[in-house]
């Protein structure tokens, strides 16, 4: 295992090796898991969980295993867990597909203290279906006699396990310390925008973006704009004001090459943007019209378009 992992810092680019280096001097408090909300309630096989290695950073997992029993008492009574790698900005994430294929780091063995700390906090119940029971999850031993692989209750297996983890009680700060090493050597994991659900079943698009005569309006001061503005303040450092707003959509048009792009007009106070076609051509401004809703009502797309060419965009 630690050939393997040897291997693949190896293979890093010689700054995320630096990061990792100056991770491995932190102190433990610097890095542990964020605490959500302690429970006292025992974990159940098939509890999904949110944890958040830090602000504005949020991972589900799942409960694989609950008390097991094995003949070493430190492990009995733990659970075995796995983390999903899908970030998300928000613990209010009400539809998620678990992907086995795409775990953020190895399977855990952890004991109740990682709920009963707030660390874990379960949002729902999924029990394990076919295909989750008959996934070949285990663990690595390390023993003096010989290592070997294992399952959770350390019973020998001959054959490595697909999803493999190291064998043993995960300390209190175990887990956030290979959350923290997978973030840096996936530095492309970040998260995805979720909207909460209320923002758009109590009010209609036209509330703020209109289409009046041909001239589009944003209102830039409207409840779901600022949170996606805030959101961007927060992760990238840029104060989403009408110009950078204007900033934003110019770049995103001209990337995307928008047809008739040098016909496009654009007026911004410090409240709206008024955008139209020179031409007053109304197929063009019926398609920026859907350009625009489309991307205020997915977010992750801005997002996603910001995280890539943050810096190719002439902020105010």
């Amino acid at each position: 295992m630690k050939e393997r992992r040897d291997k693949k810092i190896n293979s890093l680019s010689k700054e995320i090796q630096r990061k990792l280096k100056r991770f491995e001097e932190l102190n433990s408090k610097d890095y542990q898991l964020q605490v959500i909300k302690p429970s006292n309630e025992l974990p159940k096989e098939g509890d999904i969980f949110v944890l958040s290695p830090k602000k504005g950073y949020y991972f589900l997992g799942k409960v694989m295993e609950s008390n097991i029993e094995s003949s070493n008492s430190l492990m009995s009574g733990s659970h075995v867990v796995v983390i999903f790698s899908t970030c998300f900005n928000t613990m209010d994430i009400e539809t998620f597909k678990p992907n086995y294929h795409e775990l953020l780091t190895d399977p855990f063995i952890v004991n109740n203290q990682y709920w009963e700390k707030g660390y874990f906090y379960v949002i729902k119940h999924s029990p394990l279906n076919e295909e989750e029971k008959k996934l070949d999850i285990g663990f690595y031993k390390i023993h003096p006699l010989g290592n070997s692989f294992c399952t959770s209750s350390g019973e020998r297996l001959e054959h490595e396990p697909q999803i493999l983890g190291m064998y043993g009680l995960c300390t209190i700060t175990g887990v956030a310390a290979e959350i923290n090493r997978s973030l840096i050597m996936n530095p492309s994991i970040s998260p995805n925008f979720l909207l909460k659900n209320d923002n758009l079943s109590t009010k209609k698009i036209d509330s703020f973006i209109k289409n009046d005569e041909g001239i589009i309006t944003i209102d830039i001061g409207d409840k779901l704009v600022r949170e996606i503005s805030n959101y961007i303040e927060v992760h990238f450092g840029i104060y989403m004001n009408g110009y950078n707003w204007e900033k934003f959509l110019d770049s995103y048009f001209r990337k995307n090459k928008m047809k008739n792009f040098e016909d496009l007009e654009m007026n911004t106070d410090a409240g709206t943007i008024e955008l139209h076609f020179l031409d007053g051509d109304f197929g063009m401004n019926k398609n920026l019209y859907d350009q625009i809703v489309h991307l205020f009502t997915n977010p992750q797309v801005i997002y996603s378009f910001i995280s890539k060419y943050n810096d190719e965009i002439m902020w105010e």
